[in-house]
C-alpha cells in the first residue's frame, strides 16, 4: 500500500470518529531520534510522537513530553481501559506518565539464531541436534568451508550481540543492568563484566574467521554475493513466518537461551504528546482511536514495523502465520521469566550530565565493539576508561538508590 493512500484511509476514519485530519510523518529509523529532537527544539509542531528507547526518560527530564495523567483521566479513559493498570505502571516515572506503552509482544527468546533451511539441507545438517553455541560454531565452520560465498552470520541491527539478554533491542541503553540477567537486586556495570567481554570475544572470532560481511573495515571485507545462513535476532512465536515474509526464504528458529521479559521491553516504543502540540486534548483523543481502532492498526501495519504499532493485537495475523498467533503470543508472554525490576523506571535527572555523556560514549563505541570490527580488548579498555571518567559509577549508584526505594515501596 502506498503511504499516501494509507494516510488518506486513516484520515477518513479520523474524520468520521473525531472530525480531524492528521499529518503522518514517516522518518527513517536510523535518523528518527535525532530528527524528532531537532523538530521539538526548533519549536516545530509535533503533536504525537513515538518515543524510541531512552527518548521517553530524556524527553520527560528535558520537558519535551507532556505529563499525561490528568489528560488520560479526563479525555483518554478508553486508553486506560485498553492498556490496563499493570502495563501502564511499567511506564510510570516518579508517579508521572510521559508515554503510553504500545500493546504488543514484550517477551523474547534470547540467544536465538534463524538458520536458512535450504542451506541446512544442502549441507545435511539437522538443526535439532544443535544444543550449544559451541555446536553452532562448528556448523558455521562447515558452512564457511562448503559455501565460501555465503555470509555465515548477519544481523539487521547495529550489533551482532542483539540476541543477548543484556544487549538486545529489548534492553535499551544498558547503562547499569540488573545482575544475573535480571534475577538479582543490584545494578552492575555491564561493560566491565566477564559476560560482556566474552560476547565481544565471540563476535571478533567470527569476524576473523570470515563469517561476517562488514563494510566498516574495508581491508577485511570479503565481497560476498551469496545467501545469508544465520540471522541474529531475538525469537518469538511467528518468528519463522516473519523471516519468510522479510526474506522470501524458509528459516529455522534455533533458541539457545530462555524466554524473558525485561523492564526496558515495555519502554522501547511509547506514544507521547510533545510540548509543541497545538491541542493536547485532541492529541489524546487521537491516541485513543489509535489504540482502539482495528482498521487503523491494520493500515499502519503496512507502513511501519509491526512492533511499533499502537496495538498489534488488533491486527489480522499474516497469511503465513497461525490463526491463533496472538493467543500463542499472549501465552508466551505469560510464561516468560520476568526481570525483578519490572515496573521500575529510572529517573536520571539528578545525574543527567553524567548519564548523557556515558550514553554518547557507548553510542560511539558500540558498532565497533559489538560487530568484531577491531581488536576488542584495547577498545573496551578505552571505552571503560572514558565511561569511568564521565561518571558511569555515579549513574549506577543513583540507579541502585532509586531501585531500592522503589522496591521497598512498590505496589506493582
Amino acid at each position: 500500500m502506498e503511504d499516501e493512500t494509507a494516510k488518506n484511509k486513516i484520515n477518513k476514519i479520523m474524520e468520521k470518529e473525531l472530525g480531524v485530519k492528521i499529518d503522518i510523518k514517516l522518518i527513517d529509523f536510523d535518523h528518527y531520534e535525532q530528527n524528532v529532537k531537532k523538530m521539538i527544539a526548533n519549536g516545530e509542531q509535533v503533536d504525537i510522537l513515538v518515543n524510541l528507547c531512552n527518548m521517553y526518560v530524556e524527553g520527560a527530564v528535558r520537558g519535551d513530553l507532556l505529563e499525561l495523567t490528568d489528560l488520560l483521566e479526563k479525555e483518554g479513559k478508553g486508553i486506560l481501559s485498553t492498556i490496563g493498570k499493570n502495563l501502564m505502571a511499567t511506564c510510570t516515572m516518579n508517579g508521572g506518565i510521559y508515554g503510553i506503552p504500545n500493546i504488543r509482544d514484550h517477551a523474547v527468546r534470547t540467544d536465538t539464531y534463524y538458520l536458512n533451511r535450504e542451506i541446512l539441507e544442502r549441507n545435511q545438517i539437522n538443526p535439532k541436534e544443535i544444543r550449544s553455541l559451541e555446536e553452532l560454531e562448528t556448523v558455521f565452520e562447515k558452512i564457511h568451508e562448503n559455501e565460501p560465498d555465503t555470509i555465515v552470520v548477519s544481523s539487521n541491527l547495529q550489533t551482532l550481540c542483539g540476541n543477548d539478554y543484556y544487549l538486545s533491542a529489548n534492553s535499551s541503553y544498558p547503562i547499569g543492568v540488573l545482575e544475573d540477567e535480571g534475577r538479582g537486586d543490584l545494578y552492575m556495570n555491564l561493560f566491565e563484566s566477564e559476560e560482556y567481554r566474552k560476547r565481544l570475544e565471540i563476535v571478533q572470532r567470527w569476524h576473523e574467521k570470515g563469517y561476517i560481511q562488514n563494510e566498516l573495515k574495508s581491508e577485511k571485507v570479503v565481497n560476498k554475493k551469496g545467501e545469508t545462513f544465520a540471522f541474529i535476532r531475538c525469537g518469538k512465536p511467528g518468528g519463522e513466518e516473519e523471516m519468510k515474509r522479510l526474506t522470501s526464504k524458509e528459516y529455522y528458529e534455533l533458541q539457545l537461551g530462555e524466554d524473558v521479559i525485561t523492564q526496558a521491553s515495555y519502554m522501547i516504543f511509547t506514544y507521547g504528546i510533545s510540548k509543541n502540540t497545538i491541542s493536547a486534548e485532541k492529541s489524546i483523543k487521537i491516541l485513543e482511536i489509535l489504540y482502539q481502532n482495528r482498521d487503523i492498526n491494520n493500515i499502519l501495519k503496512k507502513m511501519i514495523p509491526e512492533w511499533v504499532l499502537p496495538n498489534l493485537f488488533l491486527t489480522d495475523s499474516d497469511a503465513e502465520c497461525s490463526e491463533n498467533l496472538w493467543e500463542e503470543v499472549k501465552r508466551f508472554e505469560r510464561n516468560a521469566r520476568k526481570s525483578n525490576d519490572i515496573g521500575f523506571v529510572f529517573d536520571p535527572s539528578s545525574v543527567m550530565e553524567e548519564y548523557l555523556k556515558v550514553c554518547k560514549i557507548y553510542n560511539r563505541y558500540r558498532v565497533l565493539l559489538e560487530n568484531g570490527i577491531f581488536e576488542y580488548e584495547k577498545l573496551l579498555r578505552q571505552m571503560n576508561q572514558e565511561m569511568n571518567d564521565a561518571g558511569i559509577d555515579i549513574v549506577i549508584q543513583e540507579k541502585n538508590r532509586q531501585y531500592q526505594l522503589w522496591k521497598n515501596s512498590r505496589q506493582f
